[in-house]
């Protein structure tokens, strides 16, 4: 699993303006590697825990209003805290085989750095504390230029499993070749991108 010092990140709308910031810290802590990503401009703390495949174990979410723990067992997906001063308890089950994936910048280094060209994954967000089954494609290799500096990158498909993604649309992602370190984003969807800033 990549471990290593505090890396910034920036998002761009699609006037490249910058819309918010953030930093993804990433460290291992006996046998899980502890992603701590802090969004500066809203508040917000989103811890995660992964085994050594980058699948999520447990996370945490932190912010105004919220207060949530969450954890995978048994092939099913447990939230528990409180919400705008409600308490929730919520039971999700999830296919057999099929991995959760809290934080995709960070949890997809294994992926990049194996020789699967696919995998299927649920990915959940702190906006609808659902879980939906997605897929990452690798689409091949690519020269990646950002702010004067150029990558050796894995381009990776991300989309929305099953008939429903046929509608959704699909993001890009690109991750540096050799360690599998999360680059950029381009999110179709919301007409932004992502991206490392190496100021």
């Amino acid at each position: 699993m990549l471990n290593a010092t505090p890396t910034n990140y920036k998002v761009l709308d699609k006037n490249n303006l910058e819309v918010k910031s953030y930093t993804l810290d990433i460290r291992t802590i006996k046998d899980s590697d502890l992603c701590t990503m802090y969004d500066e401009e809203n508040n917000i703390t989103r811890v995660n825990f992964s085994d050594k495949n980058g699948f999520t174990t447990k996370f945490e979410w932190r912010t105004n209003g919220m207060d949530i723990k969450g954890h995978i067992k048994n092939n099913r997906l447990y939230y528990k805290g409180n919400l705008n001063g409600e308490s929730i308890n919520i039971v999700i089950p999830l296919e057999e085989g099929v991995p959760f994936i809290f934080n995709t910048r960070n949890a997809l280094t294994p992926f990049i750095l194996s020789d699967k060209e696919s995998l299927y994954m649920y990915v959940t967000s702190s906006e609808s504390l659902s879980a939906y089954k997605f897929e990452a494609t690798k689409e091949g290799e690519v020269k990646l230029k950002i702010d004067e500096v150029e990558y050796d990158a894995i381009e990776v498909e991300f989309s929305m499993a099953g008939f429903i993604g046929l509608f959704m649309g699909s993001d890009l992602l690109y991750f540096d070749k050799e360690s599998g370190k999360f680059l950029k984003r381009v999110d179709n969807r919301r007409e932004r991108e992502e991206l490392i800033d190496v100021d």
